[in-house]
């Protein structure tokens, strides 16, 4: 099917009836192949932004539709993410990019600042160690569109290292997550079952020397002090409150305290 066709079938969708579709399954819209895909995807009609869509078996599918709980918790996870002067250095977000006809949901990847090896064959701006998906419509299993079954397709792109997976529900009364560290030879990830994020916090903790591709602490050296080899990603959720995301780096012997929205500091 041409772009014109794509865009046709996409603006004649009947929404009351696509957004009954159940949460978990997702929503066929019209066959396509990778190239005209592709073209819809670079060209900038309206269409291109109704909804979360994939290319799945040579058919455009929604796997995810608008709601507050997904556009809530992912704006409170950039918010904490890109406003923290630590952070902000060795860390940076990439805009919604494709990799592959696949796009995350938010992406991150090391500043050249750490002295990361760039992968042969990319450019820092293609570059992301850690791809984000957040999930209202789409849920936890290997169908088509789901959490799991996206996890797996990041796993196979170069130079991912961490996947995070988060299933929200109803008002934010409650979600989870899922850390996937991708293997180094491409494997289908390991299964595992969803952990609660629970009030008032809960921590996950990644690699940085695999998050940044670097020695960490020689990195930190010539500022005077040296971060430990983890930073710990915590989320907080309430009745009360949206769930988002916390950052935390535990430093030593840093000449100058650090603590900005979050970022939690431990001297010695």
């Amino acid at each position: 099917m041409a772009i014109d066709g794509i865009i046709s079938a996409i603006a004649s969708l009947d929404w009351d009836r696509v957004e009954q579709t159940p949460r978990g399954e997702v929503y066929e819209v019209c066959n396509a192949d990778e190239e005209d895909w592709k073209l819809f995807l670079d060209s900038e009609a309206p269409e291109t932004e109704c909804g979360k869509m994939e290319l799945i078996e040579g058919k455009i599918v929604i796997v995810e539709f608008p709601s507050v709980e997904r556009g809530a918790f992912m704006g409170a996870f950039s918010r904490f993410l890109t406003h923290d002067a630590v952070i902000d250095t060795y860390m940076r977000p990439r805009p919604a990019v494709r990799t592959q006809n696949y796009e995350a949901d938010l992406s991150f990847a090391p500043t050249p600042q750490t002295g990361a090896a760039l992968p042969r064959g990319l450019r820092w701006t293609q570059w992301h160690t850690l791809r984000i998906e957040i999930g209202y419509s789409r849920g936890w299993g290997h169908r088509r569109g789901q959490l799991d079954w996206k996890a797996n397709r990041w796993a196979t792109i170069p130079g991912v290292n961490y996947v995070i997976c988060v299933a929200v529900e109803d008002g934010l009364a409650s979600a989870t997550y899922k850390l996937y560290r991708v293997p180094r030879q491409n494997d289908r990830l390991h299964d595992q079952d969803p952990i609660s994020i629970e009030a008032p916090r809960t921590t996950v903790i990644l690699d940085s020397q695999v998050l940044l591709v670097t020695q960490l602490s020689l990195v930190i050296g010539r500022h005077s002090g040296k971060l430990q080899s983890a930073i710990s990603r915590r989320w907080t959720t309430s009745k009360k409150e949206h769930a988002f995301l916390r950052v935390a780096a535990e430093a030593l012997r840093l000449d100058k305290p650090v603590s900005t929205l979050g970022l939690a500091i431990a001297h010695k």
